[in-house]
C-alpha cells in the first residue's frame, strides 16, 4: 500500500500548492515525516510521512537542519536532494561564508575508499555555499574543502579533495546572500577508469556494466568524443570484440544526465581513431547516447564515456552484440528465473521467419530457453525502450515452428507478456521483435524476463535450487539436494565423472576428475510422484591444469569450404587432447586443432575438445558449428555499349579448388518488348573472354551459329534464362578453372546501344567451387542507360556483400570520362532496401574493412564514390547506377561475397 499512498500524498500537495516545483512538493513530504527507530535506514525518509503537516502552509524544518540531525550517507557515487528554506544556524554554528545566507543543512559521509572526491551542488535552484568538515561535534570542526558559487547563471559550487576509508566527513549546504531553496548534491570518488590506460576490460557478447564520472577528469591529448560538444569527464572501458558482427553501444540506463559516447581504436590516446560517436540518441531524442558499429572478431575496441558540457553521474553501459538475430544462433538459457538485455537495432528477418505476435518490423531476436522446473511460467518485455511483439515457439527449425502463446501488448502499455505452462528440460524458443505501427519504435532495446512458479496444487516434491558454490576439480565437494513435500528418494543424471549420488537422502559428494559446465537432471519422488530441477553445475580447473584459450561461441563455414577449430595452451607439456562432437568422442581427433576439410550437413554440430595433463582435466566449449548454405551467383548488367573505352566489360571471379560450368549470355534485341519500352538496343552484339593475363579464351557472335547452340538453350532454361529472341545474340557455355575472368560486350559491326551481360553458375555440383566478387564496367547515363546490375544470393542462409559503384576511383586506373559522383540505389523485387551517394556517409570504417576482407582497393577519403554492406537473404537482387547530377560516365560496378 505504500506506493499509492505516497502517489496520492503528493497529488493532495500539488492540490494545495499549485505553484510550488516539484522539488519543493517532495521536499515538503520529506521533511513532514514522524521519524521512527523501526524504520531508521530502511526506507528513504526513516519513519512515517505525516501528510497533516506536510499540508500546513509553512513548510516544516529539514530533517537535516541541525548537525546532530545529519542525513547519513556512505559510499559513492551518490546523489541525493533537500531544501533550506526553512533551515536555521544552531547557536554554535558559525557562519559558513561571510555572505552565507544562514539556512544550512547537513549530511554525514563515511568514504567507503581511498582517492580523491568531488563534490557538487549543481542542479540546486539558487546560489550555493558548500562546505566539508572533520570532526565529531560541531564546535570541535576542521575545514577540509569550501566553494561556492554567486554567477546568476550556474548554480553548482564544485570542491574536490582526498578522502580516506572509513573517514566520516560533515558535508553543510547554505545559501548565498539570503538565498534559499532546493538543493541538489552530487558526491563521487576517483574511479578506476578514469584514464585511457586504466580503460575497464569488458568481455562478451551481451555485457551490461556500470561506473561514475563525478570526479572523472580529461586527460592531456584527450580527443573531443562528438563533435561540436564539450566534454570534460570521461571514463574508459576496452571491449575486445569475440565474434564479427553489428554491434550497438547504448548509456541507456544512465538517465541522471547527458552522455557523449565514442569508440575508437588504437593502443594509445595519441593514435586513436574514431570509428563512431553519439550524442543524444537518434532514435529516441533522449539525452543518452547510442550507437551501431560493424565489429571485426578479435578487434580491441576503446569506448569512451563523458557528460555533455561538463555533465556527471551514474552510467549504465550496455554492449551488446545481435549474434541472436537467427533462430539457429539463439541464446542459450537454462534457469527457471533470467533477465537479458539487447538491441534489435540492427537484427533482421530471416527467410521464413513468421511475423510474431501478427505484427512485426522483421527485426528480431532470439532465445533458447530450456526450462529448469515444470510450472507455470511468464515471460515478459518490460523495461525494453521500444514497441515489442513476443512470441514463444517450440519445434527445431524456423519452417517447423508451431507457437505457443504470443502478444503484442500487455495491459494497455507497449511491453509484451506471456503466460503458460512448461515442463523442465523442454526447450521453448522465445522471438522479441518489434511493432512495425511506427518505424521509429519499431527497434531497441529490449529488456526479456522469465520466471517459472510450480503450481501449489501439486503434491510432488519442489526442489530449490542448489545454487552456486565454489567447487574445484579434484578437490572434494559435498551439497544436498534439498526438496520439500518428503522425498524418500533422489537421482541425478549428468554429473560429471567422479562425483555420485546417495539415493536416499540427497548428497551429492566425490571429487569430480573433469572442470566444466554440466546440465545435471535432478529427480526427488514421493508418494505423489517425481519433482525435476534442471541444475547447471559449473567445476572450475584445479590448480596447475591445462590453462586453454576458449572456443568461439560460433563458427561458421560455406558448403564445401575447410574450416578449423583450435585451441592454445599456455604450458603444452605432457598435454593431451580430445575432440567431442554433440558429447559424443571423434577417433583420431587428438591434436590442438579439429580440421573439417570439406564442410557439410553432417559436420554441423556442438563441438568442445578435452586437453588434461598430470594436475586435471579441462573441457573447452563448446562452440557452434553452422553450415552456411549460401553462395553469391549470376551476375547481370544492363547499360550502355559504346566503343573503345565505352564497351561493356563483367569481372567475375570463380573459387575453389575444381574447375566450373559458366553460361555468359550478351544480349540485345531479345530486351525489346511492347512492356519493356526500351529502345536503341545493341544490334548485334559480340562477346569477347579472357583470363586475368588478358589472353583471349574465346570469343562468340551469334549464338545459333555454334554447334552447342542447343545445349546453351537447355542450360540456359536450367538456370532461369529464357532463350534468346534474335539469332545474332551471343552466349558461351565453357568451363573454367578458378581465377579472375573478364567478358566484353562490343557491338560485332560497330554498333552502339543498351546491352545486357549475364553470367551463370550453370554447375549442378555443390558450391565447394563457385562464382563470386563480381564487377562489370559500364557507361552510365541517365534515362534507359542508367548502369542496371543483378544478382542473386542462392541458398537457405543471408549472405554479407559489399557493393560497390565507383567512378572518381578509376581515375587511378586510369580510365578517362569517369562517372563524376555515383549513386546506386539496391532492390529486391520492387522495394528499395538501401542507398547511397557517398560512401563514407554510411559507416566507412565499415567499408574500409570489408575492403581489405577481399583484397579490392581502399576508396579515398572524400572520394565521391558510392559503396554499402548489406546482409541479404536469398533472392534476387538490382542494383541501379546512375550520376547524382545527371552527369554521364564509366563506372564500375561490384558485388563482393563477405566472410
Amino acid at each position: 500500500m505504500a506506493t499509492p499512498f505516497v502517489s496520492g500524498a503528493i497529488a493532495l500537495l500539488v492540490t494545495r500548492f499549485p505553484d510550488e516545483s516539484m522539488a519543493t512538493i517532495l521536499n515538503r513530504l520529506y521533511s513532514s515525516t514522524d521519524t521512527l527507530e523501526s524504520l531508521a535506514r530502511r526506507c528513504r525518509v526513516g519513519g512515517r510521512l505525516n501528510i497533516s503537516r506536510a499540508l500546513e502552509l509553512e513548510m516544516p524544518k529539514p530533517l537535516n537542519d541541525d548537525f546532530s540531525n545529519a542525513t547519513l550517507v556512505q559510499n559513492s557515487p551518490l546523489v541525493v536532494s533537500g531544501f533550506n528554506s526553512t533551515a536555521t544556524l544552531e547557536a554554535s554554528e558559525g557562519p559558513h561564508d561571510p555572505e552565507g545566507t544562514g539556512r544550512s543543512v547537513w549530511w554525514s559521509w563515511t568514504a567507503d575508499t581511498d582517492g580523491f572526491a568531488e563534490l557538487s551542488s549543481t542542479g540546486s535552484d539558487f546560489n550555493t555555499m558548500v562546505a566539508v568538515y572533520q570532526g565529531e561535534t560541531l564546535d570541535a570542526l576542521q575545514l577540509v574543502a569550501k566553494d561556492r558559487d554567486v554567477s546568476p547563471g550556474h548554480n553548482g559550487a564544485l570542491l574536490g579533495f582526498n578522502a580516506e576509508a572509513g573517514q566520516i566527513y560533515r558535508i553543510a549546504v547554505d545559501g548565498l546572500l539570503g538565498a534559499t531553496g532546493n538543493i541538489s548534491l552530487s558526491l563521487g570518488q576517483t574511479v578506476v577508469n578514469d584514464d585511457f590506460a586504466n580503460a575497464l576490460e569488458i568481455e562478451g557478447i551481451n555485457v551490461k556494466t556500470s561506473s561514475e564520472n563525478i570526479a572523472a577528469t580529461r586527460e592531456s591529448g584527450e580527443p573531443d568524443h562528438v563533435a561540436n560538444t564539450f566534454g570534460s569527464k570521461s571514463v574508459w572501458w576496452s571491449w575486445k570484440a569475440p565474434l564479427s558482427g553489428n554491434v550497438t553501444i547504448s548509456t541507456s540506463a544512465s538517465n541522471s544526465f547527458d552522455t557523449l559516447l565514442a569508440v575508437y581504436t588504437g593502443g594509445r590516446l595519441d593514435e586513436l581513431q574514431l570509428i563512431a560517436s553519439n550524442d543524444d540518441d537518434d532514435r529516441t531524442g533522449v539525452w543518452t547516447s547510442a550507437l551501431t558499429l560493424y565489429a571485426q572478431e578479435g578487434e580491441t575496441y576503446k569506448i569512451a564515456v563523458d557528460g555533455w558540457n561538463g555533465g556527471f553521474g551514474e552510467i549504465g553501459l550496455t554492449v551488446a552484440m545481435a549474434e541472436s538475430d537467427d533462430l539457429e544462433d539463439a541464446r542459450n538459457v537454462v534457469s527457471d528465473t533470467f533477465e537479458d538485455v539487447s538491441f534489435t537495432n540492427q537484427a533482421t528477418k530471416e527467410s521464413g521467419e513468421p511475423n510474431h505476435g501478427g505484427s512485426a518490423s522483421g527485426q528480431s531476436l532470439w532465445w533458447r530457453w530450456k526450462a529448469t522446473r515444470s510450472g507455470h511460467a511468464e515471460i515478459a518485455t518490460f523495461g525494453s525502450d521500444f514497441d515489442t511483439v513476443l512470441a514463444v515457439y517450440d519445434g527445431q527449425s524456423i519452417g517447423g515452428l508451431n507457437v505457443l502463446v504470443e502478444n503484442d501488448d500487455s495491459g494497455g502499455a507497449l511491453s509484451s507478456r506471456v503466460a503458460f505452462d512448461v515442463e523442465v528440460g523442454e526447450v521453448y524458443y522465445i522471438a522479441v521483435d518489434g511493432n512495425d505501427f511506427r518505424a521509429d519504435r519499431s527497434y531497441g532495446l529490449a529488456r526479456l524476463t522469465i520466471s517459472v512458479e510450480e503450481d501449489p496444487s501439486w503434491l510432488t516434491p519442489v526442489i530449490a535450487d542448489p545454487g552456486t558454490f565454489e567447487a574445484i576439480a579434484g578437490d572434494t565437494i559435498e551439497f544436498t539436494i534439498a526438496a520439500t513435500r518428503n522425498p524418500t528418494l533422489f537421482a541425478a543424471n549428468g554429473l560429471p565423472a567422479g562425483l555420485s549420488l546417495d539415493e536416499s537422502t540427497g548428497v551429492v559428494s566425490g571429487t569430480p576428475l573433469q572442470s566444466g559446465r554440466f546440465e545435471v537432471l535432478i529427480e526427488a519422488t514421493n508418494e505423489a510422484g517425481i519433482g525435476l530441477y534442471l541444475h547447471v553445475l559449473d567445476i572450475e580447473p584445479r590448480p596447475g591444469a591445462p590453462i586453454a584459450s576458449p572456443l568461439p561461441i560460433e563458427k561458421k563455414a560455406v558448403e564445401g569450404t575447410r574450416m578449423e577449430l583450435s585451441i592454445q595452451v599456455e604450458d603444452e607439456t605432457d598435454i593431451s587432447y580430445q575432440w567431442f562432437k554433440d558429447g559424443s568422442a571423434l577417433l583420431g581427433f587428438d591434436s590442438s586443432s579439429l580440421l573439417i576439410e570439406s564442410m557439410n550437413s553432417v559436420a554441423e554440430g556442438s563441438y568442445s575438445v578435452e586437453v588434461a595433463n598430470s594436475n586435471g582435466t579441462i573441457l573447452v566449449g563448446s562452440t557452434r558449428v553452422r553450415m552456411i548454405r549460401e553462395a553469391l551467383v549470376n551476375i547481370s548488367t544492363r547499360g550502355y555499349v559504346g566503343l573503345d573505352a565505352e564497351v561493356m566489360i563483367a569481372g567475375f571471379i570463380i573459387t575453389g579448388s575444381q574447375p566450373r560450368q559458366v553460361l555468359i549470355r550478351g544480349l540485345g534485341k531479345s530486351m525489346e518488348s511492347p512492356e519493356s519500352n526500351i529502345e536503341a538496343v545493341l544490334a548485334d552484339p559480340k562477346l569477347t573472354l579472357r583470363d586475368w593475363k588478358g589472353q583471349l579464351i574465346v570469343s562468340q557472335d551469334n549464338w545459333l551459329e555454334e554447334p552447342n547452340w542447343a545445349t546453351v538453350e537447355s542450360v540456359g532454361l536450367s538456370v532461369g534464362a529464357v532463350p534468346p529472341v534474335d539469332s545474332g545474340e551471343s552466349a558461351i557455355l565453357t568451363t573454367l578453372d578458378p581465377g579472375l575472368y573478364t567478358v566484353a560486350l562490343s557491338g560485332a559491326d560497330g554498333g552502339t546501344g543498351l546491352g545486357l551481360i549475364e553470367v551463370f553458375d550453370a554447375s549442378s555440383e555443390s558450391i565447394e567451387t563457385r562464382l563470386a566478387n563480381i564487377s562489370t564496367r559500364v557507361r552510365a547515363s541517365i534515362g534507359q542507360e542508367v548502369a542496371i546490375a543483378g544478382f542473386v544470393i542462392t541458398g537457405q542462409d543471408p549472405k554479407r556483400v559489399l557493393i560497390r559503384a565507383l567512378g572518381p576511383d578509376l581515375l587511378k586506373r586510369n580510365v578517362s570520362g569517369v562517372l563524376p559522383d555515383p549513386r546506386m540505389i539496391l532492390y529486391q523485387g520492387q522495394d528499395v532496401i538501401a542507398t547511397n551517394d557517398d560512401w563514407e556517409d554510411q559507416n566507412g570504417f565499415l567499408i574500409t574493412e570489408a575492403s581489405r576482407q577481399v583484397n579490392t582497393s581502399i576508396l579515398d577519403e572524400g572520394s565521391k564514390d558510392a559503396a554499402m554492406v548489406c546482409e541479404l537473404q536469398p533472392g534476387l537482387y538490382t542494383v541501379i547506377v546512375n550520376d547524382v547530377a545527371d552527369d554521364s560516365g564509366i563506372a564500375l560496378v561490384e558485388v563482393h561475397e563477405l566472410p
